[in-house]
């Protein structure tokens, strides 16, 4: 394999670190890896996979379903329905789900069975975030929206799993001891995220360069955190294994204390 040609699809992604990550993972591992942006409000997936220059493809939002039908999913996206990493193998597709990959191995020591969580938005990361939290044993689960018709495929999943759930107005959180923002906010959009003196971990899947309102306030209150830095490093590695075949598990400490 000479270079390693790798986009990400979705609207909008000018904010994202994607390319610096993996300028960093290029120059940590010595591969000539071009990660491209594809950014786009109305894309054609047969179109854009027709080009077989790239090795495999990204997927962020608002597309992480649209996607799913076009490639082979393995177990976890064939659960989720859910795909964000695509990689070719000759004319045809397979998909995973490195988000999924990365809450659970980043959540690691923490122990979440018999607690309660809010998760803020009903899109797929929430959807992802709400079948994490039920394999992990979360008591309850409220989901805080600002259009709950949009909160069906959640809603199916929790009444599937006969999990305990409530519905709440975004951004109320309802005083749960886990906190999920699975929304942008704090990325592409300025809004405060309340945050409840119960709340003793959150999840941030926003990120910035400088550190999100809510996870700089879990830095200076000193709540446990995963920050969404993390999930998009880790995501990436997981990603690029599937894509490349090439594991770089020894580089992961090194390439996140880069960010980090």
């Amino acid at each position: 394999m000479n270079q390693i040609k790798i986009a990400l699809i979705g609207y909008p992604v000018k904010k994202s670190l994607s390319p610096l990550i993996f300028k960093k993972i290029a120059g940590i591992i010595k591969k000539d890896i071009l990660f491209d942006l594809i950014e786009t409000e109305n894309p054609d997936p047969r179109k854009i996979l027709r080009d077989n220059s790239y090795n495999g493809f990204f997927i962020t939002i608002p597309y992480k379903r649209m996607f799913y039908r076009y490639a082979i999913p393995d177990r976890i996206s064939k659960e989720l329905k859910i795909v964000n990493c695509l990689k070719r193998e000759g004319n045809k597709f397979y998909a995973t789900n490195s988000d999924y990959k990365a809450i659970k191995k980043l959540c690691e020591g923490f122990k979440l069975d018999g607690k309660t969580a809010t998760i803020l938005g009903n899109g797929a990361t929430a959807y992802i975030s709400s079948y994490f939290l039920i394999r992990k044993g979360i008591k309850k689960i409220n989901i805080s929206a600002r259009n709950h018709k949009k909160s069906f495929e959640i809603i199916k999943l929790l009444n599937k799993k006969g999990l305990d759930f409530e519905l709440l107005k975004f951004p109320e959180s309802g005083g749960t001891e886990l906190l999920i923002n699975a929304t942008p906010l704090g990325m592409y959009f300025n809004e405060k995220i309340n945050i409840d003196k119960k709340n003793e971990f959150i999840i941030d899947f926003a990120y910035k360069k400088d550190g999100t309102q809510l996870i700089n306030h879990c830095i200076d209150k000193k709540i446990k955190h995963i920050s969404g830095t993390e999930i998009l490093i880790m995501q990436a590695l997981y990603g690029f294994e599937f894509i490349t075949s090439i594991n770089i598990k020894k580089y992961y400490n090194k390439i996140l204390r880069e960010f980090l």
